[in-house]
């Protein structure tokens, strides 16, 4: 990978300034919308599709950002590439097919999803089988995206080339407002 003068400067000025601010925004939307408690549990009345859809979204994005793949056509190797990375206990191709199927039928492809408030009893069935498909319990898909992306985090904070992938990712990819960006 080729890589400007100055260009991991101006890509650690913006990861300095944004990107604990994104996580917290992404993360933070998926627990705001299922009303995760401080015990790690789901209120009940969270709406648990929906905090389904922004983790698996949030999966993209962060592959992207890992990969710098910005293309449609390129979902598959975001998915693969960050799942096997920083989410290996996952099967990339199963989350590639249940981001297909609740962003165009709502329904849950492969996967059973679960939501319980003994957070014990979570861990337990969490990526076990059941005959509707593979587990999927909400607080612990949570903590593990949060794992996943404090290891993404550590890296990217030791190499070069992660720091430019994800900056050049935002060249082409408006990041959310009112993150500030300047394109050059």
């Amino acid at each position: 990978m080729y890589i400007k003068k100055n260009e991991v400067n101006e890509a650690e000025k913006f990861i300095d300034s944004e990107f604990d601010r994104l996580i917290s925004w992404l993360i933070g939307d998926i627990k705001r919308c299922c009303r995760l408690t401080e015990d790690g549990t789901c209120d009940t009345g969270g709406a648990l599709v929906d905090a389904f859809i922004l983790w698996i979204v949030a999966i993209d994005f962060f592959g992207g950002i890992f990969t710098n793949c910005v293309l449609q056509g390129e979902t598959k190797r975001r998915f693969k590439e960050f799942v096997t990375k920083y989410m290996p206990q996952y099967d990339y191709e199963k989350l590639l097919d249940l981001r297909w199927s609740l962003l165009h039928f709502y329904t849950t492809r492969h996967y059973a999803f679960h939501q319980n408030n003994d957070i014990g009893m979570c861990r337990k069935v969490h990526l076990s089988s059941s005959s509707n498909g593979v587990v999927l319990d909400l607080s612990c898909a949570i903590s593990d995206l949060e794992n996943a992306t404090e290891k993404y985090k550590a890296d990217l904070h030791n190499s070069g080339e992660l720091k430019v992938r994800l900056f050049r990712y935002f060249k082409v990819t408006n990041p959310l407002v009112p993150i500030k960006f300047e394109y050059r």
